[in-house]
């Protein structure tokens, strides 16, 4: 949040630092857990868990960042399930 309390008024690179762990970082370890699974047993349970996604149409300018975080990874795990259902990942 920016000094002003207005989420919008964060600087750039504090954003896209916040950016980096709210969303690279966990397309980072999908990359790697796809890349694990296909190595498993067929029948080995392949599932994604990510928590924290409580509230998600919750409207918080003080967690804006997070927020994007949260929607965007779930967006990521909805695509990865569809795309590699056939496969048994949930």
């Amino acid at each position: 949040m920016g000094a002003t309390g207005d989420p919008f008024t964060v600087p750039l690179n504090d954003f896209v630092a916040g950016l980096n762990i709210n969303m690279i970082s966990p397309y980072a370890a999908m990359s790697e857990a796809i890349t694990g699974f296909k190595d498993l047993p067929k029948e080995t349970l392949k599932t994604f868990i990510y928590t924290g996604n409580v509230c998600l149409h919750l409207v918080m300018p003080v967690a804006l960042n997070l927020a994007l975080g949260k929607r965007g990874v779930g967006h990521m795990i909805e695509n990865a399930v569809t795309l590699y259902e056939k496969e048994g990942y949930k």
